[in-house]
């Protein structure tokens, strides 16, 4: 019993471990953030200062660590849009979410 559990939880932190690289993976082959985030004739120094800031000039290695630290933590960052913290927009519309997942399981049972 004891093995299952530890392979189980084995799985569990493969499959998060895998999970937080495709994230992270998707989230740097959206674009530069400094794009989406800075006006388009934003000065060149501003744009240096943001990408710096945002620790887009370090490698991957790096920038990968530093997210899966601050996953670790808690941390998700916060909003390129809005710049509200990432969890708090989740929490917001989550009862939404959790409305929109259970209506949709009742409706496939009913099938």
């Amino acid at each position: 019993m004891i093995r299952l559990v530890g392979t189980r939880v084995a799985q569990a932190l493969v499959t998060l471990l895998l999970t937080s690289v495709v994230v992270f993976g998707l989230a740097r082959t959206s674009g530069n953030p400094a794009d989406l985030v800075l006006a388009q004739d934003a000065p060149e120094a501003e744009r240096k200062a943001y990408i710096e800031r945002m620790g887009l000039d370090l490698p991957l290695l790096v920038q990968y660590q530093r997210f899966l630290h601050d996953a670790l933590r808690g941390d998700f960052g916060r909003s390129i849009r809005t710049g509200a913290p990432a969890t708090e927009l989740v929490f917001d519309r989550l009862p939404r979410t959790l409305e929109l997942g259970t209506a949709s399981l009742a409706h496939s049972r009913a099938w």
